[in-house]
C-alpha cells in the first residue's frame, strides 16, 4: 500500500506499488484541468499515516506521473459529456527503485467481463476520510479533522454491469447529461449491502488511488482488480448503492505498455504466457530457445508452481525435420493441485503411433472422448479431434495443445500454448517455470 504525498507530508491519495520503480494510483489525483501534477514523493509500507516507526516504510521521491492519454476528467461545456471518469489510472515513476513486494494486478480481462463475477467479494483499502460532515443544509462541508490515521480495510461486493449502468448510466450533468456505457468502458461499480440497521459504508475522500483486491490463501496472494475513482458523498449512499471503481484487468495492456515506454526497455509488467512451436520455446520473459534432446531429459519438468506441474515427454528417434538437433515432443502431462493438502489431478496429452500418429487424452489414466467435455475440481478438459487439439481450464491456468500439420499430414510432435491466470506468488521452477522472474 502506497500513500501520496504533498510538501508538507499531507496524505492525498493512495495507490499501489505494482513494479520496483512504479506506484499505480488514479489519474485524478494527479491531473486537473488537463495538466499533470505530481505528487513530491510516495511513502510506501507502513500501517499508520503519521505515527510509523522510520522503519515501517519507505519514502521515495516521484520522478514523474504518466496518467491514461485518455482519461476523461472534465465535462463537456457544449454538448453531452461522454464516459466521464472513464480511463481514471495513472503510473507514478520512482526516484529509485523500491525494495519492498509489489502487488500483483490479474491478468488483462477485456468488457463486457468483469475481474471477477458480480456479488464475489473484495476487500478496499486506503487512509481516506472516516465520516463526513454535513452543514446544516445538508450538503457535503469541510473533511478536517475526520482523516482516518490507521490504515482501513472495508470488505464490498462487485456490482453486476446492470446495476453499474442503471446508476451511472445517465446522470445530470447540469446544462448536458452525462453518459456512460459500462459494457466497453473502463468502470465497474462495487458497494456493500446494508447491515440490519440499512447502515452503509464507502471509501472516501483520501482514498482516491487506493486498491480493490481479491484476497488469495496469503497476503502475498491478493490480487488487485480496480481502484477508487468516484461515487456517492461518503456514507450517504443508499443500502445497495454502489461507487465506481477503475478496471484495472481492462487496462493491464496499457499499465504494461506505459511502464515499458518509460524503461526505454522490453521489459514491464510480467508476461503470463509461454509456448513450444515445432520445438520453439518461448518463455514468460519472452526470451526464446530451442528444445534441444540433449539439454533436456527425456522426461522434463516445465513448470512446478503451488498450483500446478508440467511436464513434457522427448521421445527416441530423428530430431525435428529441417533441424540439426531440435527435439520433439509427443506428450505433456498436468497436474492441478485442488485442495490444501497438495492432492493432484493429472491430465495427460499424447500421441499413440501407428499409420498416422493421433492424439490421445487422458484424465487420471481415464480416456477423455473426443467431442466431450470432462471436468475436475476448479477446471475442465475439452478434446477436439478434428481439430486435433485439446483445451485445459483451470483456476490457474489455460492450455491450448494442438498436433500441426507436416507436409500436409499430422505431425509426430504436439505443440503448447500456456496462459497463467495470474502472476505467481512464489517463484516457480521448470524449465520454462524458472523465466517468470519478474517479482523475484
Amino acid at each position: 500500500m502506497a500513500s501520496l504525498r504533498e510538501e508538507g507530508d499531507w496524505h492525498i491519495c493512495g495507490g499501489t506499488l505494482i513494479h520496483s520503480l512504479f506506484v499505480l494510483t488514479a489519474a485524478h489525483g494527479v491531473v486537473n484541468h488537463g495538466d499533470v501534477y505530481p505528487p513530491a514523493r510516495v511513502r510506501i509500507g507502513g500501517y499508520y499515516k503519521t505515527k510509523d516507526a522510520r522503519s515501517a516504510y519507505e519514502e521515495i521521491g516521484v520522478k514523474r506521473a504518466i496518467p491514461h492519454p485518455h482519461y476523461v476528467g472534465d465535462p463537456n461545456s457544449d454538448g453531452p459529456t461522454r464516459e466521464l471518469g472513464n480511463n481514471d489510472i495513472a503510473l507514478l515513476m520512482l526516484s529509485r527503485p523500491s525494495t519492498r513486494q509489489p502487488v500483483m494486478l490479474m491478468g488483462y480481462t477485456p468488457k463486457p467481463q468483469l475481474p471477477v463475477s458480480p456479488g464475489s467479494d473484495v476487500l478496499a483499502l486506503g487512509w481516506g476520510h472516516l465520516v463526513q460532515w454535513q452543514n446544516p443544509n445538508g450538503q457535503a462541508g469541510d473533511l478536517t479533522g475526520l482523516q482516518a490515521e490507521a490504515l482501513q480495510q472495508l470488505r464490498m461486493k462487485m456490482a453486476s454491469i446492470a446495476t453499474c449502468q442503471e446508476v451511472y448510466g445517465a446522470e445530470d450533468g447540469g446544462w448536458y447529461p452525462i453518459l456512460r456505457n459500462f459494457s466497453s468502458n473502463t468502470q465497474m461499480c462495487v458497494g456493500q449491502h446494508g447491515t440490519e440497521t440499512g447502515n452503509y459504508a464507502d471509501v472516501c475522500a483520501g482514498d482516491s488511488g487506493g486498491p480493490l483486491l481479491v484476497q488469495g490463501p496469503t497476503s502475498k496472494q491478493d490480487m488487485q482488480v480496480g481502484l477508487v475513482s468516484y461515487g456517492p458523498d461518503c456514507l450517504k449512499g443508499r443500502s445497495l448503492e454502489a461507487g465506481v471503481w477503475t478496471d484495472v484487468p481492462a487496462l493491464w495492456n496499457w499499465v504494461n505498455g506505459a511502464i515499458k515506454k518509460a524503461l526505454g526497455t522490453a521489459t514491464g509488467l510480467p508476461a503470463l504466457t509461454a509456448s513450444i512451436t515445432n520445438s520453439r520455446v518461448v518463455g514468460f520473459d519472452g526470451q526464446a530457445f530451442v528444445y534441444e534432446g540433449s539439454m533436456w531429459n527425456f522426461y522434463t519438468m516445465l513448470i512446478e508452481s503451488v498450483d500446478f506441474v508440467l511436464y513434457s515427454r522427448t521421445p527416441e528417434g530423428p530430431p525435428m525435420p529441417g533441424t540439426k538437433g531440435a527435439a520433439r515432443i509427443d506428450s505433456f502431462a498436468f497436474g492441478f493441485c485442488f485442495d490444501q493438502e497438495a492432492s493432484m489431478q493429472q491430465v495427460r496429452v499424447n500421441l499413440a503411433y501407428g499409420a498416422s500418429p493421433t492424439i490421445k487424452v487422458y484424465l487420471e489414466g481415464r480416456p477423455v472422448a473426443p467431442g466431450g467435455r470432462q471436468t475436475f475440481e476448479g477446471g475442465s478438459v475439452l478434446f477436439d479431434a478434428a481439430a486435433r487439439s485439446v483445451r485445459v481450464s483451470h483456476h490457474a491456468a489455460s492450455l491450448v495443445i494442438t498436433q500441426p500439420l507436416h507436409q500436409g499430414k499430422p505431425a509426430n510432435w504436439l505443440n503448447l500454448w500456456l496462459k497463467l491466470a495470474r502472476p505467481p506468488a512464489q517463484p516457480m521452477a521448470g524449465a520454462i517455470g524458472e523465466t517468470f522472474k519478474y517479482f523475484y
